[in-house]
């Protein structure tokens, strides 16, 4: 299971969590972004306004999520790393105190 302390356990999953959302988005932006510039001919006047929206877009979402789960106590320890989760639903936990139920909050970081 995973190891370490609450704090790096919270470090982690920030990270994955930014880590994790913004590379796709960013990969996806940058192919628009190519497009859109081809199809004008590289007048960058016609498409630079899209940078900045690229950025926010690819930063803020993560960013928001992850503060809000790591102020909310919301990273647990997992199988092999610290998943997005509420405390008390032990469907991946390797606590065996936890009283296992069902939760609809949770999100394995692998599948964002």
């Amino acid at each position: 299971g995973a190891s370490g302390t609450s704090i790096t356990c919270s470090i982690q999953g920030f990270l994955i969590i930014t880590l994790y959302m913004a590379f796709p988005f960013y990969y996806a932006s940058f192919s628009i972004y190519a497009y859109v510039a081809v199809t004008n001919n590289y007048k960058e006047e016609k498409y630079a306004w899209m940078e900045k929206w690229i950025h926010i877009g690819a930063y803020l979402p993560p960013l928001t999520l992850a503060i809000v789960a790591a102020v909310n106590d919301w990273i647990q320890p997992g199988l092999s790393y610290c998943t997005l989760d509420i405390p008390g639903n032990c469907e991946f936990q390797v606590d065996p105190n936890c009283d296992y139920h069902s939760s609809p909050v949770f999100i394995p970081l692998s599948l964002i």
